[in-house]
């Protein structure tokens, strides 16, 4: 089925003169263009891969040669912008990618060689043993007097810009030899370091990348660039705002959800605003100054294209998460449950020898900032955390214990699945949901601990918003977070080792261990219905003494209270008591 008024969704599409000489989708960011046009210097910006870099530099390119007739009904044709035509040297650093320093030198060259064809202009025969920074002066002095000649009437010589995207592509593809990478940076950062010096035929120079690279070893070029990384006026120059989630809405609304009911991902009464939670849980969270946040242009794109839910950016970004952090997680499982703090100069590498993990996970996209802290007299402290679901579901199968499905979407049917038991609010659901949880678990090794990081992430799949508390003024409480209609589950979790004898016979703390609330049983016990009765006797014990602790203080607030105390034993034996306490 056609929809009308359905605009074309560029993906994988950089080209600005094919995205606006097409009816494809273009979020305006022709603000910035603008504001980016009129200044003058060197500036650098990062962005996680498939947020829209280059599409940016295109249209920036665009913008500057004066192609008026492609900026129609956007911000900046009603402006007071002047539309005067600029020459411009745009390069990919990507091209000039290679194994050895001598072989990268010469491919920047033919790229220089090749931008002076296309424009026109012929550089001098002896140009091959010109430093390359030499070669780019008498590019751009070429291309002014090219734009000065006297038959073009033009009365004063125009600077050029110069667009560089992928700064750092020739240095961060030999991360893994770091003594390489450093002989690169200094090459690139070198001939970096000479643009800014043609003042007199450069006025805008403006380097985008992934990575911000910063070390030592190669001189610290970027510092002759001013950084619009984190400045707050362009913490959206990339990724999609709300109102452009808004058209892509009013396009693909009704193809969107007709297919989202099939998957049963949506209930059959869906609207548009359960549609916009769906998005904004699954991609959106990014943000550049704490306070602003994006969505994931690629993933948005991907999933009007495809209306389905998956992790569409996540799956092709780079470096993969299994490389990047599967032993990490191995190491410490709560890693990426925790907000990471951390100073701000750490968004930047400043050794290639030792790169920080979480700096590099910030820099590719799978840690975003949700919190600037400003230090007086001191560097500024940054929170990061993970940014959405999309990242969330690439990043669960990496810590073992939680081994959600290898494919997300079957993962999030589940854990939706799980959680709709869940909240049916009966015994009977409730034993089921955990039931369901349960099923994950691989690692016979598992603990309480490693319960409640797997129950957060299925939480996390599916929006549920939660609070997790422990250290309580009663004591240590396991699980914590909100059901519907403003309902409190409080969740206590028991392992019962039965090959560990009980370690006394008269504790009650809620928060021992599960075997210290259970008698000692002999081997022919553990055969059948003895077995079960003193796992029962446990989940009994526990359910009377959490309500003491915890239940009251909600149902006094007015919460209904479901609490839930779970006794696994054997790797397989799931025994749930459930008790449901509604205010007065």
């Amino acid at each position: 089925m056609r929809y009308p008024f359905m605009r074309e969704l560029p993906i994988g599409i950089t080209d600005f003169v094919e995205i606006r000489s097409k009816n494809y989708y273009y979020a305006d960011k022709t603000r910035f263009l603008s504001k980016l046009a009129r200044t003058t210097g060197g500036f650098f910006l990062t962005r996680p891969r498939g947020f829209g870099k280059t599409l940016l530099l295109d249209a920036l390119d665009c913008l500057l040669r004066g192609r008026r007739e492609l900026f129609k009904n956007l911000w900046i044709d009603d402006s007071d912008y002047d539309w005067a035509p600029r020459p411009v040297v745009r390069l990919d650093m990507r091209r000039v990618i290679a194994n050895d320093l001598t072989t990268m030198e010469e491919k920047l060259r033919v790229l220089l060689e090749e931008v002076a064809r296309e424009a026109g202009v012929q550089l001098k025969p002896d140009d091959s043993t010109t430093p390359l920074g030499g070669l780019m002066t008498l590019l751009l002095e070429s291309l002014q007097n090219k734009e000065a000649a006297p038959e073009k009437k033009v009365a004063a010589k125009t600077k050029a810009a110069i667009l560089i995207d992928n700064h750092e592509a020739p240095v961060i593809s030999h991360l893994n030899d770091p003594a390489k990478a450093q002989l690169f940076g200094r090459s690139v950062g070198k001939f970096y370091s000479s643009l800014i010096s043609n003042v007199d035929t450069v006025n805008l120079v403006l380097l985008t990348g992934v990575n911000r690279l910063n070390p030592d070893s190669i001189d610290h070029w970027l510092d002759y660039y001013f950084d619009l990384t984190l400045d707050n006026e362009y913490a959206t120059v990339c990724g999609f705002n709300e109102t452009d989630l808004k058209e892509l809405i009013r396009d693909h609304t009704d193809k969107t959800i007709e297919a989202l009911i099939q998957d049963q991902i949506l209930p059959p009464l869906s609207e548009v605003n359960e549609l916009r939670q769906l998005v904004r849980d699954w991609y959106a969270g990014y943000s550049w100054d704490g306070e602003t946040w994006v969505y994931n242009p690629t993933s948005v794109l991907s999933f009007f294209q495809k209306a389905k839910i998956a992790p569409y950016w996540s799956a092709s970004a780079w470096p993969s998460c299994p490389d990047l952090l599967g032993s990490i997680v191995r190491e410490d499982p709560n890693w990426l449950n925790d907000r990471i703090f951390v100073p701000e100069s750490k968004t930047e590498i400043t050794d290639l020898t030792l790169i920080p993990p979480e700096t590099l996970l910030f820099q590719n996209g799978y840690l975003t900032i949700k919190e600037i802290i400003d230090r007086p007299y001191e560097t500024n402290k940054i929170r990061l955390e993970v940014p959405n679901v999309e990242v969330k579901a690439a990043l669960a199968p990496l810590a073992p214990p939680l081994n959600l499905a290898d494919e997300p979407f079957e993962a999030l049917k589940w854990a939706k699945a799980a959680r709709d038991r869940l909240f049916r609010l009966n015994p009977k659901t409730v034993q089921e949901a955990f039931r369901l949880y349960l099923e994950r678990f691989t690692d016979p090794s598992f603990t309480d601990r490693d319960f409640e990081r797997f129950f957060k992430a299925a939480l996390d799949l599916v929006g549920q918003k939660f609070e997790f508390y422990s250290n309580t003024a009663e004591g240590d409480l396991d699980l914590h977070f909100k059901g519907p209609e403003d309902s409190r589950f409080i969740v206590q979790l028991k392992v019962y080792d039965e090959t560990k004898p009980p370690k006394s016979s008269d504790s009650t703390a809620a928060d021992s261990p599960a075997q210290d609330l259970s008698p000692a049983l002999s081997d022919s016990d553990l055969e059948s219905e003895r077995l079960e009765k003193a796992l029962g006797s446990l989940a009994k014990t526990a359910l009377n003494q959490i309500t003491e602790k915890y239940a009251y203080k909600f149902v006094d607030a007015g919460h209904m209270v479901i609490l839930v105390v779970l006794v696994l034993a054997r790797r397989t034996t799931v025994l749930a008591k459930f008790r449901c306490m509604f205010p007065q």
